[in-house]
């Protein structure tokens, strides 16, 4: 039992992998215009707001702990896509709150460097997490219901790859606007424009079917094998591109005691470890990075950017080790990699020598990481799951969202009392914690679910 189930998972990771160049090589045939606003959204969101935000708020107000709160309340409003979903489902807004999403986020940029208020950092960030969270919910059902099912897959794997594209480009520009953040976010509040445009040019007018959101992936699971593309960018957590209904989650929830002992309950706790482990720190990277190991943002958002455009490289690589070693495997030297760049910073930072050099080290191992961790990550959730796979990929992504604004909030309180060090040092316990709990997952007498 065990060798057919194991030979029909490494035949579908070797599919993945033909999908993957195949799609790849087909760009005109998937591509629609309206995914390089897309795009445009991934280079303001998952590039240049994950360093200019924390820079503005320690910049600015001159209090380290304000950026992990003003953090936390931008994944707490990351976390409201379901909403959206539900409400696209229901009353069919689907432009409504695509082009509301993208005009909220026009207006955040346009004030929040002129405000200096916590209070108002907090309602704005929370108020651009839930615009993008509107903004890739309903990304998706454009993809959805505008098109056969069979061309899900593939347009949905280009959707996430310009987002992704995005993110890198994002964070380069970032580079170039740490030392007038204010003139950063006007810029990004331009960008918006020529995406909104670019929505009315490309979204089709008249819906081939009427599919809700919440059940993408019970229909077409292998979906799943292009969800990670979205992310390369976004090392701290998972996209959140495809959503799931609360009812489900919530009944499935409840059911983790029950499976507290079993592969996919570990799994998932290993999972959120990491997530909670790593939140604090990508809160804090480019004011942390610049105050303690005296690296210029410039020089972190050209990294960073960099290292997650080379990362894209590893997924197919990934996916080969997946298949060979097994997914279990290959998760858990993802685990190993991102703890070595996080012990080297953690290390480093006691040591009187020159730090920026041997901190980019650790931050590119960090960095590079991410595809091993995703690809493993994403087939275990489906190989494990003891339900349907739609659900385990809403556990999945549920579990990260939570603990990073568990992750985000903590870091406040956590650099204000445990000093820089801290954040990397939880990193270092919630990474070594999730490797703990993710060993035996290949175990050769695997029951799913068990």
């Amino acid at each position: 039992m065990f060798l057919i189930k194991e030979a029909y998972f490494k035949k579908r990771l070797e599919q993945r992998i033909t999908r993957i160049r195949d799609f790849v090589q087909q760009p005109r045939r998937w591509i629609l215009t309206w995914y390089f606003g897309y795009c445009l959204l991934g280079i303001i969101s998952n590039g240049m707001l994950p360093v200019l935000l924390p820079l503005m708020v320690s910049d600015y107000s001159h209090h380290l702990g304000w950026v992990g709160l003003v953090a936390g309340a931008f994944s707490l409003g990351s976390l409201s896509s379901i909403i959206w979903g539900k409400l696209a489902d229901k009353f069919h807004w689907h432009k409504r709150i695509y082009y509301g999403g993208f005009v909220a986020l026009l207006v955040v940029f346009a004030v929040i460097s002129v405000l200096t208020s916590l209070w108002f950092w907090m309602i704005l960030s929370f108020a651009a997490g839930a615009a993008i969270a509107a903004v890739s919910t309903v990304a998706t059902l454009f993809v959805v219901e505008f098109n056969p099912q069979k061309e899900w897959e593939p347009r949905i794997g280009w959707l996430q790859t310009f987002y992704g594209a995005g993110q890198v480009v994002g964070l380069m520009l970032a580079g170039l606007f740490v030392s007038n953040v204010g003139m950063g976010f006007f810029v990004s509040a331009l960008l918006l424009l020529p995406a909104i445009w670019l929505g009315t040019k490309g979204i089709p007018a008249v819906k081939s079917s009427d599919f809700p959101i919440s059940s993408i992936l019970e229909k077409n699971p292998q979906m799943r094998d292009f969800h990670f593309l979205g992310s390369f960018g976004k090392m701290e957590q998972q996209s959140n591109a495809i959503h799931y209904p609360i009812q489900t989650l919530w009944s499935e929830i409840k059911k983790i005691g029950n499976l507290a002992n079993s592969r996919f309950g570990r799994f998932l706790f290993s999972w959120f470890m990491l997530s909670f482990g790593i939140a604090a720190f990508f809160a804090y990277f480019p004011v942390v990075l610049r105050k303690s190991y005296n690296i210029p943002p410039t020089v972190t958002a050209l990294v960073y950017g960099v290292s997650a455009g080379v990362s894209i490289m590893l997924y197919i690589f990934g996916a080969k080790l997946a298949a060979k070693y097994g997914s279990g495997r290959v998760y858990r030297w993802g685990l190993i990699m991102r703890l070595i760049g996080f012990a080297i910073i953690f290390i480093i930072f006691f040591l009187p020598i020159t730090k920026i050099y041997i901190a980019l080290a650790g931050f590119v191992c960090i960095v590079i990481a991410w595809p091993l961790i995703s690809i493993s990550a994403t087939d275990l959730t489906a190989r494990l799951s003891p339900s349907g796979e739609g659900t385990a990929m809403g556990l999945f992504n549920a579990t990260a969202g939570i603990a990073t604004v568990a992750g985000s909030f903590f870091s406040g309180p956590l650099i204000q009392f445990g000093g820089d060090a801290s954040l990397s040092g939880v990193a270092i316990i919630g990474i070594s914690v999730a490797w703990i709990f993710a060993r035996g997952l290949d175990r050769k007498e695997i029951i799913k679910g068990r």
